[in-house]
């Protein structure tokens, strides 16, 4: 059961009772070579009705450091309270299915390991916002469908170890698509980088890392363009006790400043300390 009153943005008050049941099924297999996996879902809301979900996925070592994995699956997500209810959000938003498709093939040894992730995922009313949007209650910044969508993507991760160091890297090639419009889906870039140095000295472990995000559309229409940027952040840690390690942490060192959706303000530079403590048997 939920009871709000109006935030002053327009909403109404609302109040009475939503439920959400599920039940779910797996299993699990490993013959030899190949492993299996097989997943049942049944979602039953009381506004949007039953839907049933599924996936499997295969994987097969063709050598002792190479494995392939194929999976494909669907999914069901419903409109949450706020994106329904809330002064950014419309009663008419419907729930998101979704259906997709991954292949890909790794190598591990324990030096290093490699990567590579081939994916599709079809969207159906798939649950979106804008700033350009008039359609909610705030005027700005609505939850709305977008009919269809599809994400394609490529990824290629991996890591090294080397004596006292480890490198680790991400890039993501993305196509996020409107396939209505045939416009890019708002806030997605379509390149991401991720790069992580590790060193161990002495009783410290140091660390960086840059992380980096190609240009953005603000809006649906794809008028109003983010520019991309970078990141870097460093960390290290050390364990004062058996119990008990300082970790400090430095996000965004060199204060770029940068967008994540125009017209709101993101951190500058930014130091964390604390410290962490963990029972001893």
């Amino acid at each position: 059961a939920f009871d709000a009153q109006p935030s002053g943005y327009g909403d109404p008050a609302f109040g009475g009772n939503r439920t959400q049941d599920a039940f779910a099924l797996a299993y699990g297999a490993s013959y030899a070579r190949h492993s299996v996996q097989l997943n049942l879902r049944h979602d039953n809301d009381s506004v949007f009705g039953s839907h049933q979900t599924g996936a499997a996925a295969y994987a097969y070592t063709f050598a002792p450091e190479w494995r392939a994995t194929l999976s494909t699956g669907t999914a069901f997500r419903a409109p949450t309270l706020e994106q329904t209810y809330g002064p950014y959000g419309s009663a008419l938003l419907m729930p998101e299915t979704n259906q997709s498709t991954e292949m890909g093939v790794g190598y591990n040894d324990p030096a290093r390991s490699f990567k590579a992730v081939l994916y599709r995922n079809k969207i159906s009313d798939m649950i979106s916002s804008s700033a350009t949007l008039a359609t909610c209650a705030a005027g700005y910044f609505c939850y709305y469908n977008v009919g269809q969508a599809s994400i394609r993507g490529l990824t290629l991760s991996g890591q090294q170890h080397i004596q006292n160091y480890d490198l680790r890297a991400a890039i993501d090639w993305l196509d996020p698509r409107d396939d209505i419009s045939g416009r890019v889906l708002s806030l997605r870039a379509r390149r991401s980088l991720s790069l992580g140095l590790d060193r161990r000295l002495a009783a410290w472990q140091l660390g960086a890392e840059v992380q980096a995000l190609g240009q953005r559309f603000d809006d649906a229409a794809n008028t109003t363009v983010l520019p991309g940027y970078a990141l870097l952040n460093l960390t290290a840690n050390t364990q004062l006790s058996k119990a008990w390690r300082l970790v400090m942490r430095i996000d965004n060192a060199s204060a770029v400043q940068y967008q994540q959706v125009a017209g709101y303000a993101t951190p500058g530079r930014t130091f964390y300390a604390g410290l962490q403590w963990q029972a001893q048997p």
